[in-house]
């Protein structure tokens, strides 16, 4: 019987996470593998997964000695190469594999090939998390990896901005899939624009980025009219294609001027500019992994779907079993379908010492009763987070977690997340500013803020509880702070 009777902290929020790949992070973040590696273990983690959001949770101080342990290995540039290495390499092999099932006739699959592939799935996100793990523990609530970074710039005694130093120093030259998009959508746009046909260019088009809006459980797959209207859009607004193109490379070209220059006047050693280096390839890695995530989805679509068919159970229903029930049920043992349903709707997955335990209804709730937040006072009129990229703003807050929340957000408005992901670019295009409780320099809300240079105070902790829609408030991500006018 487990027990478990220490506070939980969150560390880490994931909006519509399917119990495929949270089972697998469970398995790969605490587990024995983990801790022969790193050399410690976070002992155990909890996801709590409720009205079709999911969050992560550990004993916090058992976290906090488990990221100080990973923090300090990485002043081992062979411990940061492995890192970087393997994390690439699982990426592709998910990718690979995902393609590979993609370009299969799954129907024609007999049980025992529908059972190995399932299991190649599991593994590889078991792998491609184990490693994408280490890299969001380097730097997650703690802020560890962002406080040195801030720390070596400040020891030069330079007049100069810390943060948007920083900033600049660890933001990715490689482009993630999404911004390659980004890129090929504006050649074809610039295409249109000289009057030529691109019929051809916009099928190619939406057969590699169908999945931008898919998340992790869909069912949202784009076709040839959405890339079709959004071209059309932007013709009607009279977007300049080959001025955006130019920006891009232009906006690419500084970057890396004002790297070697910062580089230059604050005189960094090698050492130094080694840890910047670490920063940039995990802010990178993080948001790869995150849209192989959405494509690996995306291409399982079908095969998920035929699984979940033999079974005669639905998707979602799958996606909440554990491999051990999932191997079970195709052995012909009975699924427990009203387990199963209140999983669906409240339930709590724990992986210790190698064991995974999954509880629902009353059970889920003992565990995640033990989770402590920081609540906020409700009459809060000014707080603080970490900068992520410079700027002030003043708007209206609307609260965004879910695709459920576009429709309301508004040019000009303030963003405020518990964290931000790929699904809610649509609002974080038009936002003021962004806010989030979460995430350290190498989040997604860090890295999208940056591209888009728009102003962003991230790890508040509390912007949730003490912001509502409708306040105003005024934004100053030069230091950070956040007050709230009315």
């Amino acid at each position: 019987m487990y027990e478990h009777t220490k506070k939980w902290t969150v560390v880490a929020l994931n909006t519509v996470c399917p119990m495929l790949h949270a089972a697998a992070y469970c398995l790969s973040s605490a587990g024995k593998k983990i801790r022969d590696y790193v050399g410690e273990v976070p002992s155990s983690i909890l996801f709590e997964y409720k009205n079709m959001n999911c969050r992560m949770a550990y004993d916090y101080e058992i976290y906090l000695k488990f990221s100080r342990k990973l923090l300090e290995k990485l002043n081992e540039r062979e411990f940061f190469n492995e890192i970087n290495e393997k994390e690439r390499e699982a990426i592709k092999a998910s990718m690979d594999l995902a393609e590979k099932i993609f370009n299969e006739n799954v129907s024609k699959l007999s049980d025992r090939e529908l059972v190995e592939r399932y299991e190649q799935v599991f593994d590889a996100y078991w792998e491609m998390d184990f490693w994408g793990h280490i890299i969001n523990i380097s730097d997650s609530d703690h802020f560890m990896l962002t406080n040195k970074l801030n720390e070596i710039i400040k020891s030069k005694n330079k007049k100069v901005n810390v943060n948007y130093v920083v900033a600049t120093l660890i933001t990715p030259y490689e482009s993630e899939p999404l911004r390659e998009q980004e890129e090929n959508f504006f050649k074809i746009l610039s295409l249109m624009q000289q009057g030529k046909d691109v019929k051809n260019e916009i099928r190619e088009h939406t057969k590699k980025y169908d999945w931008m809006l898919y998340n992790f459980d869909g069912p949202t797959i784009l076709d040839e009219n959405y890339f079709k209207e959004s071209l059309e859009s932007e013709l009607r607004q009279g977007t300049d294609a080959k001025f955006k193109l130019k920006e891009r490379g232009n906006k690419l070209q500084d970057l890396k001027r004002k790297s070697d220059n910062f580089i230059k006047i604050l005189g960094l050693n090698e050492n130094e500019k080694y840890w910047f280096e670490v920063a940039k390839n995990f802010m990178y890695i993080k948001a790869l992994r995150k849209d192989t995530l959405f494509i690996c989805s995306r291409k399982l679509d079908l095969f998920i779907k035929e699984v979940a068919l033999r079974l005669h159970i639905s998707p979602i229903q799958l996606k909440h079993m554990s491999m051990d029930e999932f191997n079970s049920a195709f052995r012909g043992d009975k699924i427990d379908l009203d387990e199963i349903n209140s999983r669906i709707n409240y339930s709590a997955w724990i992986c210790e010492d190698d064991k995974l335990y999954v509880f629902s209804g009353n059970d889920a709730k003992k565990y995640s009763s033990l989770i402590y937040e920081e609540t906020g006072e409700k009459d809060t009129r000014e707080f603080k987070g970490s900068p992520a990229c410079m700027g002030k703003a003043r708007g209206i807050v609307k609260l965004v977690e879910t695709v459920n929340d576009l429709p309301k957000f508004k040019e000009g408005d303030i963003l405020v997340s518990a964290s931000t992901n790929p699904h809610l670019m649509p609002a974080i295009k038009k936002a003021a500013g962004i806010i989030t409780d979460t995430g350290g320099v190498t989040c997604h809300a860090a890295v999208v803020s940056r591209e888009l240079n728009i102003p962003c105070v991230i790890g508040t902790k509390i912007a949730t509880k003490v912001l509502k829609d409708g306040d105003l408030v005024e934004l100053d991500a030069d230091n950070g702070i956040i007050k709230k006018i009315k």
